[in-house]
């Protein structure tokens, strides 16, 4: 596999579980699309419980999850990277601190094992990662390390006009662009229960459902246009609610992308409603974008 230049990393989330190897598999594919080199962290609570473990016991524990994570990286990745282990009770806040001090790309993790298989569900360490990790955070659904393929594929990106929505959208183009795939990007117009007021009756009678529409599609046809990727890049406006289209679409991508939209500082991952739902129902990797991010 190609390696980025090294001064950026994928951050990639193991804890020598089959969600680590999703999480391998997908930072293998992302990381040299971010220019990035991959590098694993496995956080766990034995320093607090240091003390009550022989010197032993407590080698033989580090041995036996560097050594999985190393099978496991060395399939995917086709050799073995830099792996820190660290004593700390959250893996969320030692992913988030390591976020912080490094040039981190992005934060991979697996999903859930309790979900479906072929869906994300996000457990505690992603719940918590988008809560204001400093980068991308993309959760690779269950059983994605046996279906993988190389290369993304089909990339999504969830459209609003917002500068969350348009953050998302440049990451996902560059993606594409790196990755020699397609783009496509959606933009959802929900009814609003005023729908069918007049907006305007000069030419004609214009309902304010018809307007929202009009502006939601002219936004997304010339945000992709301006993208520059010609006809690997498209458009399209659906009807309905935006979290159902989305999850729709999943189905024949090989990555979403959505941008934040909850309350907080930009430059921050967080969760809001409709990456909530995806994060539930998603057939693809989803990848969440810091607020507002340049």
């Amino acid at each position: 596999m190609e390696q980025g230049s090294g001064s950026r990393t994928v951050l990639v989330g193991v804890d020598g579980t089959g969600r680590s190897t999703d999480a391998i598999a997908l930072g293998a594919t992302l990381a040299p699309l971010l220019d990035a080199e991959p590098t694993l962290l496995h956080a766990h609570p034995y320093g607090e419980l240091e003390s009550l473990l022989s010197d032993d016991e407590h080698a033989t524990l580090m041995r036996e999850v560097a050594e999985r994570t190393a099978r496991d990286a060395a399939e995917h990745l086709g050799a073995s990277p830099a792996l820190s282990i660290v004593a700390d009770r959250s893996p969320a806040r030692a992913l988030q601190a390591a976020a912080s001090r490094d040039a981190v790309a992005a934060i991979v993790v697996g999903s859930s094992s309790r979900g479906a298989i072929g869906r994300v569900l996000p457990g505690g360490v992603a719940q918590r990662l988008l809560a204001g990790a400093p980068c991308p955070v993309a959760v690779a659904p269950a059983g994605y390390a046996a279906r993988r393929s190389s290369g993304l594929g089909a990339i999504g990106v969830g459209f609003d006009p917002s500068a969350d929505g348009l953050a998302a959208l440049a990451l996902a183009a560059e993606l594409a662009r790196r990755d020699g795939g397609t783009l496509t990007a959606v933009a959802v117009h929900q009814r609003l229960a005023f729908a069918r007021l007049p907006a305007h009756v000069t030419g004609g009678v214009v309902t304010v459902d018809e307007e929202l529409r009009a502006e939601l599609s002219d936004a997304v046809h010339a945000a992709v246009d301006a993208l520059g990727l010609g006809e690997r890049a498209t458009a399209r406006l659906v009807e309905g609610e935006p979290a159902d289209v989305l999850a729709a679409e999943s189905e024949r991508l090989g990555l979403l992308v959505v941008g934040s939209r909850g309350f907080g500082p930009a430059g921050a991952v967080l969760l809001g409603s409709v990456s909530g739902r995806l994060l539930r129902t998603s057939a693809c990797p989803v990848m969440v974008v810091p607020r507002s991010a340049a």
